[in-house]
């Protein structure tokens, strides 16, 4: 019905009245007539017909005369003769005769009711249906049309909105069947589903009841499945005990652990690691790729030291905290004898004192490399080796490449109580599992293969590869190829803004095909969308009225062009408001015209699992006589660290890192040695190269800035050392605080 400030007018079909603007809505006397005698009709014949089926001694069906029979039909054709009759008494006078005659019959034998109660049964039916007329005209006045849509995108809402969309998705549904409801009565097709999802929508509005549908059917369907559960909501509904469902979250008691060391069987991939955990910053990255370049000597160290007797690399993560403390001659025994690329960066060795020198530069590298790393070094007190009870082990390789690996859904929660560790694992795990969309290990595919849900994608921070692009971009350009969907959802834009720039956000608006608004308040949000939306171009009605020389008015009517935006950030918020039963969202579809505001029906996200189980953790991570520390101190010993001779290793044979690629085995499962030839680089991404030159070359500029900076910016190398004093101050590791009071002292000597 119309709102109280629509003014109602009455009007006949045939009348040529004009209105004088479109804020009204017209009531017509024929849809009056046609609606209540067309619905009186259909009850009453409907009533009457049922009734006819009734033959019980105390309601038998009329008899038979010679002239009308038992059928209904027989007597519903003398109704309606006897009817017309009535009103034209020339036409079928005889048959009306005739059936006058009959009821006379019956009223003789006392069987008139056998026709009357039938016949009052319809007229009680029929005046239903013609108050149901009615009432259908009152409550759907006709609005006044005074403008016509000519260009721009028009905004179709709810049942018209449903409409339009099956008849655009008829065929696309048809060719590639159904993958998930969006509305009461649409579905989406997998390859829409395959092209990606942009969603925004403010909390409470409905963004997780949106996903939630879309992530039962993926889990359904057996693809690979990664969730990033920021309120836990989908993994105490859709988690599994059956082996199929894995959580990664350290400080959860279920919590996979992730086989680092089978998983990182290349350089390539070491170096996508330290990327993740160690975010480009400011506008020069040399500090970051100088650090990245240490942590990639490190695991090069690792995987070449420690192996089980299948010769697969078997370090966990508490060798990873070990070796983060290692002292500055622990460093650059690492790096002259696994990664020489690194070399440089972890300071020099005096030859005569036998003392390791270093500068600002240097500490600032430390500074910048451990900084990162105590979240790091934290995985080691969740993520441990327990002998009574070994934690289960997730290889992120094989759930990405192998289409017969167990896991087929990953969990991947945050713990803000230790957000640092929480943060860095999760850029890591996102990061190493995207970055091999881009690589042949997964092919191109006309299958569906996986989806990946990120719902606040934006909180655990930038997600980059080695170059410094967003990662995401990898999933929204070869996703589609691979067959991997993705669902990229945060509550606003500025959010993103803070994470990744402006030109980011538009490019994965311009690049998913989906885009989804569940609500949001008056802001930046609307205000973006609004303008999103565009202007629409309408011919609008104007009326002018004169008056004759008698007195008699004349109406003069004309369209003009007018524009207007399609809908207003105002009419965006009021029409987006959630319900009782349902979501309310705008979508834009790519290859379909026009925006759409659909209704979507609540879903149960059930709770059938515990959000969280608490891991016991260890109290601290330091060991002083760890494997890693046993064997770095016996290697050493073995060599002279004057007389400039190189620091010779026992156990294994020095070797550049490049000897210690290895490749994995995809029919055996296992890691085995791969002599490299150079065959690697063909596999390696454009980034890849671009950064394993960019590494060669960090050390150079690491030793200009080593020269230059004490003369051109004591102020930074001031800021520097105040930071140094607060990590040294941090750490629990007695060894830790030796080797970053060596730096320190170092830094003020060369100030």
């Amino acid at each position: 019905m119309a709102t109280s400030t629509t003014q109602l007018l009455w009007r006949s079909r045939f009348s040529v009245q004009l209105l004088h603007d479109g804020n009204k809505r017209i009531l017509y006397y024929e849809d009056f007539a046609v609606a209540s005698i067309g619905l009186g009709l259909i009850g009453f014949v409907a009533a009457t017909s049922v009734s006819w089926l009734i033959n019980l001694p105390i309601l038998p069906r009329p008899p038979a005369t010679e002239y009308v029979s038992q059928s209904y039909l027989s007597h519903l054709e003398y109704w309606s003769m006897g009817f017309i009759n009535n009103i034209f008494p020339t036409r079928f006078e005889h048959e009306a005769w005739v059936y006058y005659r009959y009821l006379e019959t019956l009223q003789h034998y006392q069987l008139d009711y056998t026709i009357t109660t039938r016949f009052l049964f319809g007229l009680l039916a029929g005046a239903v249906g013609f108050i149901k007329g009615l009432q259908l005209v009152w409550q759907n006045p006709i609005q006044q049309q005074f403008e016509v849509h000519m260009q721009g995108l028009q905004v179709h809402e709810f049942k018209v909105a449903e409409t339009k969309l099956l008849a655009h998705f008829k065929n696309e549904l048809k060719k590639y069947g159904a993958f998930t409801r969006i509305s009461d009565n649409v579905d989406l097709s997998m390859k829409r589903v395959f092209s990606h999802h942009l969603i925004f929508g403010a909390s409470g509005t409905g963004k997780s009841q949106y996903m939630a549908s879309a992530i039962k059917s993926a889990i359904d369907k057996k693809l690979k499945v990664v969730v990033l559960d920021p309120k836990y909501e989908f993994t105490k509904a859709y988690y599994k005990k059956d082996g199929t469902c894995a959580i990664l979250d350290p400080t959860d008691a279920r919590s996979h652990v992730w086989d680092i060391a089978r998983d990182l069987y290349s350089i390539g991939l070491i170096k996508k690691l330290a990327a993740a955990i160690i975010p480009s910053k400011g506008n020069d990255p040399m500090w970051s790729n100088a650090a990245r370049a240490i942590f990639v000597g490190m695991i090069v160290y690792l995987r070449a030291s420690f192996k089980d007797a299948k010769g697969v690399p078997n370090y966990n993560w508490q060798d990873i905290a070990d070796i983060l403390v290692s002292s500055p001659e622990e460093l650059i025994h690492m790096m002259q004898n696994y990664y020489p690329e690194a070399l440089k960066l972890v300071g020099e060795l005096n030859v005569e004192t036998n003392q390791v020198q270093s500068n600002a530069t240097t500490a600032g590298i430390m500074i910048n490399l451990l900084s990162f790393m105590g979240g790091l070094r934290d995985l080691a007190r969740f993520w441990y080796v327990d002998a009574d009870k070994p934690q289960k082990k997730i290889s992120l390789y094989r759930f990405m490449t192998d289409s017969h690996y167990k896991i087929k859904t990953i969990f991947i929660k945050p713990n803000d109580t230790e957000g640092e560790m929480s943060t860095g694992i999760i850029r890591a795990i996102l990061v190493y599992s995207i970055s091999l969309l881009d690589s042949p290990k997964i092919p191109d595919s006309n299958t569906p293969r996986g989806m990946f849900f990120l719902d606040e994608f934006q909180a655990p921070g930038k997600l980059e590869t080695e170059t410094g692009q967003p990662v995401i971009d990898k999933l929204v350009d070869r996703g589609r190829s691979k067959q991997f969907g993705c669902y990229l959802a945060s509550q606003t834009v500025l959010q993103l803004y803070k994470v990744y720039t402006k030109e980011d956000v538009d490019s994965w608006r311009e690049t998913t095909s989906n885009f989804i608004m569940t609500g949001s308040p008056l802001g930046k949000n609307l205000d973006e969308l609004s303008a999103l939306l565009g202007d629409q171009f309408v011919d609008k009605l104007h009326v002018s009225m004169s008056y004759g020389n008698g007195g008699a008015p004349s109406a003069n009517r004309n369209y003009q062009e007018h524009s207007k935006k399609a809908m207003l950030p105002s009419q965006l918020t009021s029409k987006l408001e959630i319900s009782d039963t349902h979501i309310r969202y705008l979508a834009l579809f790519r290859g379909i015209p026009d925006a759409y505001i659909l209704e979507k029906p609540f879903i149960n996200i059930p709770e059938i699992h515990p959000i969280w189980i608490e891991r016991p953790q260890l109290e601290t991570t330091v060991n002083l006589n760890s494997r890693v520390k046993i064997l770095l101190t016996t290697q050493m010993a073995g060599g002279q660290m004057a007389g400039g001779q190189t620091i010779a290793n026992e156990t294994t044979a020095p070797e550049v890192a490049k000897n210690l690629v290895e490749e994995f085995d995809e029919e055996s499962g296992e890691i085995g040695m791969w002599v490299d030839t150079g065959q690697h680089m063909d596999e390696m991404s454009k980034e890849e190269r671009e950064f394993s030159e960019e590494d060669e070359n960090v050390a150079g500029d690491v030793v200009k800035g080593m020269v230059t900076e004490p003369m051109i910016d004591s102020h930074g190398i001031s800021t520097i050392l105040d930071l140094l004093v607060k990590i040294t101050e941090k750490t629990n590791n007695p060894q830790s605080n030796k080797t970053l009071q060596k730096y320190m002292m170092s830094a003020k000597r060369q100030i």
